[in-house]
Formats: C-alpha cells, structure tokens, sequence
C-alpha cells in the first residue's frame, strides 16, 4: 500500500491540473469578448471635451486636436459653441454643457444642421442650449436632464428619437418651437404641460399626455405621419395667430379638441376623431376639406362654442352630420357656415343655430335630422 500512495497522488494532482485547464480554455472566450467590448468603449465612445468659445467644427478647440466621432460623449466648456455645418449628421454620444464653467451651444444664423446625441446630461456649472437661430436637436433615449439648463427654443426643432427604451419630457421643458416624436415602438409621454410656438409632428411611436392629463397648446400645425397619440382625457387646444392646420397622412383621435385661433382660419386636412368635445372658441373658424369627416368610424363626443363651424361637404350626404359626426349637437351659440363648393343639405339638429350662413354655390334644401 505504501508504494502505491504516491502514485495515487500524481494522479490527483494530475486531474486537478485537468480540471483548470479546462475552466480556463472556457474562460479564454469570455476574456476576448471583454477586451473586445473594452476597446470598441476607447475606440467608439472616447470623451471629448471642448473648451471654447468658438466654433464646433474647430478641431483645435477639442481635446486631443481632433473633432468628436460617432459615439463619443461630449463636454462643452468655456463660453459659447457654435454647432456649424460642418459637424452636423454624426450620431454622438451623451452632451453635457458647462461641467465645470458656465457654457452653451447655440447653432449658427439660418442654420438647419442637426446635433445629434444619445442623452443630456445635467450641467454642473450652468449650461444653455440656445435655438434662437434655428436648427435641429436630435435626443435618443438617454432622455435629457434639465438640471442648470436654460433652453431658449427660439425657432429650432427637437426631435425625440427614443427608439431604445420609453422617455419622458422633463416637466421643466415647457415650451418647444417644432417638436417631432420618431420613438418607433415607444412611447414619448408629457412631463408637465407644453406649448409649442411651431409645429408638433408625429413621425413613429406614441406621444402620451401620461396620466396626470398634462394639455398640450399648439400655435402652429399639428401633423400625423404614422405616430400615435394617446390623450387619456385631455385637451388640445390650437390658438396660433396665422393659420394653422390638422394634416398629415393618418388620423389622430383627439380627446377634447378647443380651436382658439382668433386671428386665421383653423383647417383639417386629415380626418380626425373627438371623442370628447369640440369646442370653437368665439372668434374662431374651424374650416375641414370637403373630404374630411370628424370621427369617421361612429357618432361620439359633442360639439360646442360661439365660433364659426364651416361645413365643406359636397360628396354623398352633404351635410353637418355627415362631416361632423357626433352624438351631442349644440350650435346655440355657433355660426354654422355651409361653404361648400356645391349643393348641400342644411340640417335641422333638434337644437337652434346661433347662426346660420349660406353661401356657397349650389342649393340648400332644408333636412330635418
């Protein structure tokens, strides 16, 4: 017995020596996919700080004497950065403007170049992101801190590209120029109430006034190219001071829908659904295509308010309640305008007209309905 001891003690170290092995040779894939990931993280995401003022595209303002590529976080110092052409369309990483001295980035006279970046984050020293001139933010779904920011949105457009995860509008960005929502798959939701001096427009995924009911103010058009919008039960309400329009190529199914605009007509270009009221304010034209019909799949909601309410419809049934269509009717205190471009039937609602005009070409036979 004694000789075979240690025998059988080579053969125990020899199976653990086996054993290690064997978890290192599975280990050796995992250790390249971290060195791999570690150097794509130096190669694609590097932090570039900028010490200004002066212009983006000068290379000499940014660490190492070279501009940002794709991926790589962003730091803004010293004074103003001018986001100029040169710089636009790269896909960044994360912004931060003013860390340690106060800074903004701003876009140059008529510019129309776009900043693209992963997220904001919040500025230490005091930062500005100023649009006066115009251009375009683009945020992904990193979202955007608004701690020591100002933002002047001036005649700019932001774009929220949340394709990644749902975002929500911090609650002290309030006020927007052009707003686009291009969060395939997602869902953008309000913060707090905003207004916007421009245009909203829904591109891709849904925009959702949350479930405190945040309002949503629109001074300039309202388009739907293929988003959502979910408006619990809340309002929108369009009180620009030029003419303004619901358009785009799909529908959006509004909750309550106020028209304010003293100043210009309000146009539909796109059928639409309220599933709430519709409200003309006094002073206010609200004028749809002739082709256009308010909630076009069933009767819903009501319509009210001491403005004028135009009827443009000349295709089959020419009436009111053909082009708006809703379960509660209270023309009162409206002007009921029938406009359209040929004959036309004048309905008679169960309730009186404020007032009724007809001027447009063709008869206009009475039709109790």
């Amino acid at each position: 017995m004694s000789r075979l001891q240690p025998v059988a003690k080579e053969l125990g170290f020899l199976r653990a020596s086996l054993s290690i092995s064997a978890r290192l040779v599975r280990l050796v894939p995992v250790l390249a996919v971290l060195a791999v990931c570690a150097g794509a993280r130096s190669a694609f995401a590097a932090a570039k700080d900028f010490a200004g003022p002066g212009n983006f595209s000068d290379a000499t303002k940014w660490t190492g004497g070279t501009l940002p590529k794709t991926g790589d976080n962003l730091t803004i110092e010293g004074g103003a950065c001018v986001f100029d052409d040169a710089a636009q369309n790269l896909e960044y990483g994360s912004i931060q403007v003013g860390f340690k001295t106060v800074a903004s980035i701003v876009w140059p006279a008529g510019g129309t170049n776009m900043l693209h970046v992963t997220g904001i984050i919040k500025s230490n020293a005091g930062g500005t992101i100023d649009m006066s001139n115009g251009g375009t933010l683009r945020v992904g779904s990193g979202g955007w801190t608004t701690t020591g920011y100002t933002f002047v949105p001036g005649t700019g457009t932001v774009e929220w590209d949340n394709t990644s995860g749902n975002a929500t509008i911090s609650p002290a960005l309030t006020t927007f120029n052009n707003m686009t929502v291009l969060a395939t798959g997602r869902i953008l939701s309000l913060g707090g109430g905003v207004t916007f001096t421009g245009n909203l427009t829904l591109e891709a995924g849904t925009l959702d006034v949350s479930g405190v009911i945040y309002p949503v103010t629109v001074k300039g058009n309202w388009i739907n190219n293929g988003g959502t919008f979910l408006p619990r039960t809340g309002t929108v309400t369009l009180n620009g001071s030029a003419a303004q329009s619901i358009g785009g190529s799909v529908s959006t199914a509004f909750n309550n829908l106020t028209i304010a605009n003293t100043a210009a007509t309000v146009s539909c270009d796109t059928s639409a659904d309220v599933s709430g009221t519709l409200d003309v304010s006094a002073g206010a034209i609200f004028s749809p295509a002739a082709a256009v019909v308010l909630n076009s799949g069933a009767a819903a909601g009501a319509v009210t308010g001491a403005g004028t309410l135009r009827v443009t419809r000349t295709a089959a049934t020419p009436d009111l309640v053909n082009q708006y269509r809703f379960a509660t009717y209270t023309l009162s205190g409206l002007t009921v305008d029938y406009t359209g471009a040929g004959a036309q039937t004048v309905n008679s609602t169960g309730g009186s007209y404020g007032a009724l005009v007809l001027r447009a070409a063709g008869p206009k036979p009475w039709k109790a309905r």
